[in-house]
């Protein structure tokens, strides 16, 4: 919790002056390190402010800050259950899907980093997708577009997430966080999880063959019950 008194202490000083124009010892990467603790700590206007000053600073390239604010409007979205956050949970992840087309149009940074952005990307397109997908069953299956629009939306999860797992096959989302408190943070975002989030895809645009592979790729705590698959139904079953 060290650092995040140095985020309130920043809070307080660059409350009274423009940030821009504040010259600081410290780096990009220090800010970073301070935004992933405040991301973990559930501290999303200090992991915002942390990320924030970071663009500021010196680097050659930002695609960490915007990832690290991609997340943090993600996981402000998805704490905010209920049907009256519904439309504030619409901009948050608006503005999560905003700040993860940052961080890619910025480029490769280093394989961990770049790892996380492309898991968000693909969480996004997979959300995209999804809602697209509810949209039209809703519709009672009347607008065709809506279906080419949520198999878009699912290809283009598929291509990031096959970006991911090539770049890193054992990927692990695991941000920044102090060593004395690393049992407590699982955010179960990782190989096996995106193995999943693939197999839902490939169900939803009707790709049973690839769903079935997806689910024999699972390790860990994560296999399927029964075995691997070898139907659909023992595909739903498992997913």
């Amino acid at each position: 919790m060290s650092k995040i008194l140095f985020i309130v202490l920043t809070l307080l000083i660059f409350s009274c002056e423009d940030i821009s124009e504040q010259e600081s010892n410290y780096t990009y990467q220090q800010y970073m390190e301070d935004g992933w603790e405040a991301f973990v700590y559930k501290e999303w206007g200090l992991g915002k402010l942390a990320f924030n000053i970071g663009l500021l600073q010196e680097s050659e390239n930002y695609s960490e800050a915007y990832s690290g604010l991609g997340w943090i409007y993600l996981f402000q979205a998805n704490a905010m259950p209920g049907e009256l956050n519904a439309d504030y949970r619409t901009v948050l992840r608006d503005s999560s899907s905003m700040y993860f087309n940052l961080a890619y149009n910025q480029g490769m940074d280093n394989t961990a980093s770049w790892s996380d952005v492309l898991a968000g990307m693909a969480f996004m397109y997979n959300y995209k997708s999804d809602s697209l997908l509810f949209e039209y069953y809703n519709n009672i299956y009347t607008d065709n577009s809506l279906w080419d629009q949520m198999i878009e939306y699912s290809n283009e999860a598929i291509s990031i997430s096959d970006d991911l797992l090539s770049l890193n096959a054992n990927y692990n989302f695991y941000p920044y966080i102090p060593l004395d408190d690393e049992a407590e943070y699982n955010l179960c975002i990782n190989k096996n999880n995106m193995r999943i989030l693939r197999s839902q895809l490939f169900f939803n645009i009707e790709d049973y063959s690839n769903v079935l592979v997806e689910l024999t790729q699972l390790t860990d705590e994560y296999v399927c019950p029964n075995g691997n698959p070898e139907t659909i139904q023992d595909a739903i079953y498992c997913m």
